[in-house]
């Protein structure tokens, strides 16, 4: 998260198996909910939320004069 500079808005446990954590670039712009796939069809669609094309863009003017991309390449 801090590395491509988003804040952790909200974290909280709801389930022993689920937490409702949101992130946001900036306090007052567009959030994100995060969530973590709970069973194999789940993990079947990780990747595949959006039937093969792009379903979010984050722009940046300045990624790689702070940030090493190698790791999100990676898929790290």
């Amino acid at each position: 998260m801090n590395d491509l500079g988003f804040t952790l808005i909200e974290d909280k446990e709801l389930a022993p198996e689920k937490r409702w954590v949101v992130v946001s670039p900036s306090k007052d712009g567009a959030k994100i909910l995060l969530a973590k796939a709970t069973n194999e069809k789940q993990t079947a669609a990780i990747g595949n939320s959006t039937g093969g094309r792009v379903g979010f863009f984050l722009y940046t003017t300045n990624f790689s004069e702070t940030n090493d991309p190698k790791p999100m390449i990676a898929g790290d």
